[in-house]
């Protein structure tokens, strides 16, 4: 599928699907979609009042076939909701709509409108950006293990999606926002492929084998591979109690990103990587695992995110920290009760298994700060209360640092990943206080502050270094089909916030 700019006017374009749009309450077109009326002889306007469409919510749209013998074959009109509440992240999800109307009606060419660069005075660039996110995530499907007619039925038919633009000023910073879409859209399917892949077939040394992969593709990215053997000799006691459960070997994955030039900011990302939780021997419930396969999506993140970044070329060094290990019930697993001494020097009693991944995270983040960055971020599926508190779109945001917080909110509202703040409230730290060890690993009390007991105890493990933990748990699995560009299954979610927080460093 081609996505390209035209500075061509719209209704002289000939495609199968022209989408146009309008704001809601507007019942008279104007910019492009008024010079689309005007050549279809008021058409749309009469549609709009024969149908009373008011367009209130951002995604109605109509259709309108074109009768005349030239010009696209049908029209779409669709709202970009109130314009009060019109985002970069409005035009993700009408672009998404477009192309999936576009699927329904064996479109091979699509021509659109710049949604948001008229009357929505947003940047060209960024909308042009946004607009391509959306068809490229929109166009996702995993269908590794269907069979070849389940596959057929999904092939795209679409060729060539046109972006119409008068105005030749913008023709430069459209071009580049096509190009920037392309490569966050890109590093996302890439995390949501690993995520959604089964347990059986994506294992930890998987990971460190798509790792190494990445570094062969891209000469200033590296990796170090640690084995069981390494993991033990650097002191990753709390790292190797979680793998201690499963038959197959655990890897710390060490990613380096090297600009061509002197990096302006170093900056280290951390990423939850239990290719499957069941919980060790707090086993989860049956229900509770259909979706555990998802629980590396913090590493998967993380190589989303090495994998484009040679293309977005940011001038930062990048460390990449995945500690992959699956946690499984045997002889062998670690025993509610066991005390483990973290690669730090902190001992940490084990009251729950299935609390797991705050562990494999103490030894990566005592790592991450031994490279000396200027930042450190963290993403991890990590407490089913962050669920709870946020729901299943936003992640919780814990850090000790204002100006980190406040960068990875402005990438947040700019990418539609959703991210609102948690407080490290320092009261709540008697909640992880142990009675044998320096800490627990849980808190006190079923359901109270789990997120934020969670965020203290990873806390300990960074002294002096700037910190943000990102609880994706909600995000990183899509359910309902409420974001028209994310499909049932991994999301993705974090490549992009990262990749827009790097750029704007």
């Amino acid at each position: 599928m081609q996505l390209i700019v035209q500075p061509t006017p719209l209704e002289k374009i000939k495609a199968d699907l022209l989408v146009v749009n309008t704001f809601a309450g507007d019942t008279k077109p104007n910019g492009g979609t008024g010079a689309v009326d005007k050549k279809l002889h008021g058409a749309i306007s009469k549609k709009i009042k024969s149908i009373n469409f008011l367009g209130k919510n951002a995604g109605d749209y109509f259709l309108l076939d074109n009768h005349q013998s030239t010009g696209p074959k049908q029209i779409m009109v669709i709202s970009l909701g109130e314009r009060k509440n019109f985002s970069l992240d409005v035009i993700r999800k009408v672009a998404a709509l477009s192309l999936l109307e576009g699927k329904k009606q064996n479109a091979k060419i699509i021509t659109t409108i710049l949604h948001g660069a008229g009357n929505g005075g947003q940047n060209a660039q960024q909308c042009a950006q946004s607009l391509t996110e959306g068809i490229l995530l929109s166009n996702y499907h995993f269908d590794k293990y269907l069979n070849e007619q389940k596959k057929i039925n999904r092939i795209n038919k679409i060729k060539k999606i046109i972006i119409s633009q008068r105005n030749k000023k913008n023709l430069t910073a459209i071009k580049q926002g096509i190009k920037l879409g392309t490569i966050f859209a890109e590093g996302q399917n890439f995390a949501r492929d690993l995520v959604n892949e089964p347990g059986l077939t994506m294992d930890p040394k998987v990971l460190a084998d798509t790792a190494k992969n990445i570094a062969a593709k891209n000469k200033n990215i590296s990796v170090k591979i640690f084995t069981q053997t390494d993991i033990a000799k650097l002191g990753m006691n709390a790292f190797l109690a979680v793998a201690a459960g499963s038959e197959k070997n655990p890897y710390f994955i060490h990613l380096t990103y090297q600009p061509q030039t002197k990096p302006q900011r170093k900056i280290v990302v951390v990423g939850k990587s239990i290719t499957f939780d069941s919980g060790g021997l707090s086993l989860k419930p049956a229900d509770s695992m259909t979706t555990m396969k998802c629980d590396m999506a913090g590493g998967a993140a993380v190589l989303g995110l090495f994998s484009v970044l040679s293309k977005l070329q940011p001038n930062v060094e990048i460390h990449g920290l995945l500690a992959a290990c699956e946690n499984m019930p045997s002889g062998s697993a670690i025993r509610v009760g066991d005390v483990v001494q973290a690669m730090n020097g902190k001992t940490i009693e084990i009251l729950n298994t299935d609390a797991e991944g705050r562990l494999t995270l103490a030894d990566a983040l005592t790592y991450a700060e031994k490279l000396k960055p200027d930042f450190i971020i963290d993403l991890a599926t990590l407490t089913g209360a962050a669920i709870v508190a946020l729901g299943e779109n936003i992640a919780a945001l814990m850090t000790d640092n204002k100006e980190l917080e406040n960068k990875l909110i402005k990438a947040g509202e700019s990418t539609g990943e959703k991210i609102w703040p948690l407080p490290l409230e320092k009261n709540y730290l008697s909640h992880i206080k142990s009675n044998v060890a320096d800490i627990q690993n849980v808190g006190k009390g079923k359901g109270v502050a789990g997120t934020i007991a969670a965020g203290l105890f990873l806390q300990q493990f960074v002294k002096k270094t700037p910190w943000a933990h990102l609880d994706i748990a909600g995000p990183a699995w899509t359910e309902d089909k409420s974001i028209p560009y994310l499909t049932v299954g991994g999301s993705g979610w974090g490549v992009r916030l990262l990749l827009d927080y790097i750029k704007n460093l």
